[in-house]
């Protein structure tokens, strides 16, 4: 049996097979092992290169598959998030690839198609019953001004004048709950335009600064100077009327009005506070739903409803809370440009009734 032999002097190993002869001695043959040890070097060398090979093979395989998947889920994803509240038209893109990523294109495609369809099924339900509500209201209200305008004493016109005040709040009461209810559902239909919330406030507060004073309460206004937001101007518009309209109706006197506008590089931030009793701890979390306000209130409670419809329509959010020295405080966070979203935490601290 051969075996392997290190001689002094000598770098390699020998492998070295003996044979004993008939008079004892020994005859020994030694191969040395260099090329053998070269051999297998090489091989190693070749083995550990093909080795390499084909792991930068298969990851190049595997990168290029990937960043290819990658790159039409992010065409999905930035197609997605085009697709407004008020552009439902738009639909992802597709492939022939009959893979995962091809079927959740169509799959998403045919979900926007169905969302379409039940908005335009909601638009058609709303459009159809607003006019089916208010053509009879204004038959009603012109029958009533017929009426009016004869000869009519002045104990019988006034309850012809209190009726059609009540169809006209009747009319506001069905707009509001309309625009409510679509907002609610995503299904608001917005016409943004480059607005100046600033100049909008000051408009608006000296619209209404004669009722107020009238009442005893002082507005102070205090802002950053213009700040232009894209919204839908009517109804950014209502909101601000609706603001004003809650601080109107619900404050006593003597009372003091605060707003303050401010804005960052994308939030427009809008807050308004007062020195009044505050919020209801009555309605609680309820406070932003339809149809909900305090024992006292004599509104409809549609107005903060419709405020934050409105601004979550417009990717904003409104919190309300009554801060420990008293009073109510409101905060609007409206994102500056469309297709942004303003997270805020929904928070409401309420200890005593408005």
């Amino acid at each position: 049996m051969p075996y392997d032999l290190n001689v002094k002097g000598f770098k390699h190993p020998f492998r070295v097979a003996s044979v004993r002869m008939e008079d004892g001695s020994h005859i020994y043959l030694g191969l040395s092992e260099r090329d053998e040890l070269r051999v297998l070097r090489n091989l190693r060398f070749r083995f550990f290169c093909l080795w390499l090979l084909i792991v930068l093979f298969g990851f190049a395989i595997v990168f290029y598959a990937t960043r290819r998947m990658l790159n039409y889920v992010r065409e999905i994803t930035e197609a997605a998030s085009r697709i407004g509240q008020s552009d439902l038209s738009s639909r992802v893109p597709t492939n022939k690839r009959n893979d995962e990523v091809g079927h959740l294109a169509l799959t998403l495609n045919h979900m926007l198609d169905r969302i379409e369809s039940s908005m335009h099924q909601l638009h058609t339900i709303t459009e159809s019953l607003a006019h089916d509500l208010r053509s009879p209201l204004t038959a009603i209200r012109g029958k009533l001004e017929i009426v009016l305008s004869g000869d009519l004493k002045v104990e019988q016109s006034e309850p012809i004048v209190s009726a059609i005040d009540e169809l006209d709040r009747l009319t506001e009461f069905l707009n509001t709950s309309l625009d409510v209810a679509e907002a609610k559902a995503d299904a608001l239909r917005l016409s943004r335009t480059e607005v100046d919330l600033d100049e909008l406030l000051r408009v608006m507060i000296d619209l209404y600064e004669p009722c107020m004073s009238e009442k005893g309460l002082r507005v102070d206004l205090r802002s950053a100077g213009p700040v232009m937001v894209q919204a839908d101007a009517a109804l950014l518009h209502r909101v601000i009327a609706n603001l004003l309209d809650n601080e109107l109706n619900h404050l006593p006197a003597a009372c003091t009005v605060s707003i303050r506008l401010g804005a960052s590089e994308n939030t427009v931030i809008l807050t308004v506070e007062d020195d009044g009793p505050g919020f209801s701890s009555e309605i609680g979390l309820q406070m932003f739903e339809q149809r909900v306000k305090g024992r006292d209130s004599k509104g409809r409670g549609l107005g903060l409803a419709f405020v934050e419809a409105v601004v979550r329509a417009h990717g904003g959010s409104v919190t309300a809370s009554n801060p420990r020295q008293g009073g109510a405080l409101l905060t609007i966070n409206w994102p500056r440009a469309a297709g942004e979203t303003v997270d805020a935490p929904h928070s409401l601290r309420l200890v005593a009734g408005r």
